[in-house]
């Protein structure tokens, strides 16, 4: 007979913000911000994670995400995954895998739940970008040497993926540049982009949003 644990654990974010800036790059334009010139009151985030574990080292993992500031509202999932974490053998070597939709395991800041950071209200530059335009589809494969059982101070890890569903990733680095929030995109949004001269010109069948 197999045991089952289900978890449930959540984050509310809402926010009152004042910015001198221009309009937000999350409503289409050149702001560098989350939020728009003036001030705000504002659900930033709304995230829900949910764990079943099994016994036999396999887990299923499912995170929800939403958000409300009046204009720019969603609700859905950012991440949903099945993981498996083997028992470490005698030599202190592990095993773990993972398959379906997940951030890439690149991220020593966004540690809390539902991939909010965990010391900072905004995410860095390079985690706001990946929370926008990077999430894996596919499966990932971890081998782990366990330090404290080859009397080591640290663990050492390789990690091999293999995914779809990222293409054409940087497209929105490239129209909005580098970008500070809180945001995640959500599983099927698009994103606006601004109305920039070069949408007009050499790039007229470029989509409205990515």
């Amino acid at each position: 007979m197999s045991a089952l644990e289900s978890k449930l654990n959540g984050v509310i974010d809402y926010r009152l913000a004042h910015s001198d800036t221009s309009d937000s790059y999350r409503q289409g334009g050149v702001g560098k911000f989350g939020t728009d010139n003036g001030g705000q009151a504002y659900l930033g985030q709304a995230g829900l994670q949910w764990v079943l574990e099994w016994d036999s080292g396999l887990s299923f993992h499912t995170v929800a995400n939403g958000y409300y500031d009046g204009e720019d509202n969603g609700l859905g999932i950012t991440e949903s995954f099945f993981r498996y974490r083997g028992i470490p053998n005698e030599s202190g070597h592990r095993l773990q895998s993972k398959v379906g939709l997940f951030y890439p395991a690149i991220s020593l800041e966004n540690k809390a739940f539902a991939w909010a950071a965990k010391n900072t209200l905004n995410s860095s530059t390079l985690n706001t970008w990946i929370g926008e335009e990077i999430r894996l589809l596919g499966a990932e494969l971890t081998w782990t040497r366990l330090g404290k059982l080859n009397d080591a101070g640290y663990d050492l890890s390789f990690t091999a993926s293999g995914f779809f569903n990222n293409d054409p990733t940087g497209a929105l680095l490239a129209w909005h540049g580098w970008t500070s929030s809180s945001r995640q995109t959500l599983w099927g949004e698009k994103r606006k982009i601004p109305p920039l001269e070069a949408r007009q010109s050499g790039f007229k069948l470029r989509a409205a949003g990515c």
